[in-house]
């Protein structure tokens, strides 16, 4: 039997707080899935949510989506129920957000003070920094980033912690300097550092279970949530960028997310599983080597501060494969094409498929081509349902009526 961490002790506060492209979305799953479990063997998994991204962005005080476009500012209410859940629970609680990794100052002073200084366990897991550069990207994409893969690393490395087009990029990615602020506050034995490795997958599930003492197997991953969290393929990432460069940014937060981002994007996504030969986003040679100094250099901090590492620190620095970043000539499978048009038209339009546009019909298409596609199934979908509003409209609105005229003396 593979080994698992030792139990936190009896009343403790698991923590997870970051960090991002780690496996969380997996465990919070997990954790989310097996809520009666838990509850079972005395642990809280508070809300009802997957995660608590939504209270950790209201106690750093974080806007989901784009701040000056009609994204939502944060709700109070949301870290106060977790936080008073939290205290009024005797027994082991776990809390997860990579959001989290943004605490700082005030922000991070209120999470120990009103959770306890003595109950928190703050957790991180880490992978080598080099795996987790495309998946960053990625994600950037899905907030409307329209900068080409290769362009945007050369901004990454240039000059840190400078990233003009993803300026949060190193402060969630200063993964020494984040776990240092907890170090600070709480003391090295109130932190622990989970390096993962791609050779067990199962032991961040059994690292958890082991510090919730739950039983071997509770926490498993959710099929659903990894499909729809898989990577994308280095078409399907080249076409949302393409969207994003032509006129995805001109939308308001709401519309980009319903249309882009949960319908075209994750109907793609969740709709096809690639096959083996479809290309993904390749790393250049130069930027592998900048990520595993940066792990390297991230080890070493690591174990100055004297926190509790689980797992090899030195894997941090481990390499990738390198490759041509190269956008030139990606074709995307037809099926992913007719997923992304069909997510993001009934988003736009809350009906069925069936209009606007007719069927796709090759076998391959190029990104640049469903983009353009996708683009103007967006558009006349949205001009399509301004017209049935303005009908609406129309039709409920009553003209006001004549006063008689006066008789005639």
């Amino acid at each position: 039997m593979p080994e698992r961490c030792e139990p936190l002790p009896e009343g403790s506060i698991l923590f997870h707080a970051g960090f991002h492209k780690t496996g969380t979305t997996a465990v919070q799953g997990a954790l989310a899935s097996s809520r009666k479990q838990l509850a079972d063997a005395g642990v809280l998994y508070p809300s009802h949510l997957t995660s608590h991204h939504r209270a950790a962005m209201a106690v750093t005080e974080r806007t989901w989506g784009w701040g000056d476009k009609g994204g939502r500012p944060p709700q109070s209410h949301y870290w106060d129920d977790l936080s008073d859940d939290a205290q009024a629970h005797k027994g082991r609680v776990v809390i997860s957000s990579e959001s989290f990794v943004f605490a700082k100052g005030e922000a991070l002073a209120r999470i120990v003070d009103e959770l306890g200084a003595d109950r928190l366990q703050a957790v991180f897991t880490l992978r080598p920094f080099a795996k987790m550069l495309s998946s960053s990207y990625q994600q950037y994409l899905k907030y409307g980033l329209a900068m080409p893969y290769a362009e945007w690393l050369e901004n990454v490395f240039a000059n840190p912690p400078k990233c003009p087009p993803s300026p949060n990029f190193w402060r969630r990615n200063d993964h020494a300097l984040v776990m240092s602020r907890w170090v600070d506050l709480l003391g090295p034995d109130h932190v622990t550092l989970m390096v993962l490795d791609d050779r067990d997958r199962g032991a961040l599930f059994r690292n958890f279970e082991g510090m919730l003492d739950l039983p071997e197997g509770t926490l498993v991953p959710d099929p659903e949530i990894s499909a729809s969290n898989r990577s994308m393929t280095a078409a399907e990432a080249e076409m949302l960028r393409l969207i994003n460069a032509s006129g995805g940014r001109d939308l308001d937060w709401p519309a980009y997310e319903g249309g882009v981002r949960r319908g075209a994007i994750m109907r793609m996504v969740e709709t096809r599983k690639p096959a083996p030969d479809e290309p993904m986003i390749s790393t250049p040679e130069w930027a592998v080597q900048a990520a595993s100094d940066f792990g390297a250099a991230t080890a070493e901090r690591v174990t100055e501060m004297g926190l509790r590492v689980v797992g090899d620190v030195s894997r941090l620095a481990d390499t990738i494969p390198s490759g041509d970043p190269s956008t030139e000539g990606l074709l995307l499978p037809v099926e992913a094409a007719a997923g992304a048009v069909l997510g993001g038209v009934q988003a736009a339009e809350r009906v069925g498929a069936s209009r606007p546009g007719g069927p796709l019909q090759s076998s391959d298409i190029s990104a640049r081509d469903a983009a353009s596609l996708l683009a103007d199934r967006l558009e006349r979908a949205g001009r399509w349902r301004a017209q049935k509003v303005r009908r609406a409209v129309r039709r409920t609105v009553k003209k006001p009526r004549r006063s008689p005229a006066p008789p005639k003396s």
